[in-house]
């Protein structure tokens, strides 16, 4: 019988699957399974039973000092409740199982020492999904504000070198319309045909976005072939003024002629 308790115990330290190497789990029996166990053992009485058991569960290997104290003390209070419980059932097995089915099914506490398990290795935050992402920054979300994060991460990109990144987040974050301003210009830029955007769509993305010439500097630097320079959206500009000589300026007016602003337009 003491390879039985022996293999017994190994078993629940084999089906702990829980902790690393080294680390401390714990392996749940019921009292049922003990009182089982001490049954079948060829012995006079119950206190020899219960001191072979005691006796076997302790020879585990490579439990800690502490983990062993604590196989101690709960193998001490099972003993004392079983002999007081198997004296008020007069020592008969019938009456002690129906008297104690309740609590013969509760648990029993084994310290074990669990074995490592390697895991998937862990992603790093770019290569999480977005839902890990949600999950990684929800407390950051919850309990930071929304201005400082995006400042957080302006002087991040600016001290990683991407100084044109953190100068659109600062500038569309400025203002509640600055960011639908950006997209709007990034779309037309999307939308183009043609390998290049010509001065005057250029020009018109432009005055559509309602961009200063150093946001333009900033898009434009995305991609410069696609881009036309500033230089020739201003010559674009100035075509579309109408000629000098349809112009009259005096000291209280200025005046134009309606036609050449049409021709302009067709």
């Amino acid at each position: 019988m003491q390879f039985s308790v022996l293999t017994w115990c190994k078993e629940a330290m084999d089906s702990e699957t829980t902790g690393s190497e080294g680390s401390s789990g714990v392996r749940i029996v019921t009292r049922k399974s003990l009182f089982d166990k001490m049954k079948n053992e060829n012995l006079r009485n119950l206190e020899e039973k219960l001191c072979f058991l005691r006796d076997h569960l302790l020879t585990q290997d490579n439990l800690s000092e502490s983990q062993l104290n604590k196989l101690k003390r709960n193998f001490s209070h099972f003993k004392s409740e079983m002999k007081q419980r198997w004296i008020k059932s007069h020592k008969k097995e019938e009456v002690f199982l129906t008297n104690n089915h309740l609590w013969l099914e509760g648990n029993f506490e084994i310290p074990v020492t669990t074995k490592n398990r390697q895991g998937r290795p862990r992603k790093s935050f770019g290569e999480s999904s977005e839902r890990s992402k949600r999950r990684k920054t929800e407390e950051i979300r919850s309990n930071v504000e929304d201005g400082v994060i995006v400042h957080a991460a302006q002087v991040e990109l600016r001290k990683s070198g991407k100084r044109d990144a953190s100068r659109v987040l600062q500038d569309i974050t400025s203002s509640p319309t600055r960011a639908t301003k950006y997209k709007k210009a990034f779309d037309t830029s999307k939308c183009g045909k043609s390998s290049r955007l010509t001065p005057m769509e250029a020009l018109k993305m432009f005055i559509d976005a309602d961009l200063t010439r150093a946001q333009y500097e900033v898009i434009r630097n995305t991609n410069k072939k696609f881009f036309p320079c500033y230089s020739l959206i201003q010559e674009a500009k100035k075509k579309c003024y109408p000629p000098p000589e349809t112009i009259t300026i005096t000291s209280t007016c200025a005046e134009t002629q309606l036609q050449p602003l049409i021709d302009i337009i067709g």
